[in-house]
């Protein structure tokens, strides 16, 4: 297949020019300690229930706006057709009619 040579040339040039290897970021820090991780700290029922019920009212927005953007959208396409056919001449209530067949 034409073109693997070249592509194979620039991804081995990539490697060779990774800054990566080439970095001493962290080997300079003497006093860089091992990371615990995430601390997690215990959180209240009732601060989860709040947080529970505000994630649902979100979602239920979220629903709405792409409800009414899905019909904006299926609005503006059906308009385009009516007109489109209109400018035909054909007959709007029949689908296969823009077509012409």
């Amino acid at each position: 297949m034409g073109g693997e040579g070249a592509m194979m040339q620039a991804i081995h040039s990539t490697r060779n020019n990774s800054r990566r290897n080439q970095r001493d970021t962290f080997k300079t820090v003497e006093s860089s300690k091992k990371s615990d991780g995430i601390k997690v700290e215990p959180i209240s029922e009732a601060a989860l229930e709040a947080i529970r019920i505000k994630i649902k009212q979100q979602k239920n927005v979220e629903n709405i706006q792409m409800c009414s953007i899905i019909g904006i959208a299926i609005a503006i396409v059906g308009a385009l057709y009516y007109g489109v056919s209109q400018l035909n001449g054909n007959d709007a209530t029949h689908f296969f009619s823009m077509f012409g067949r």
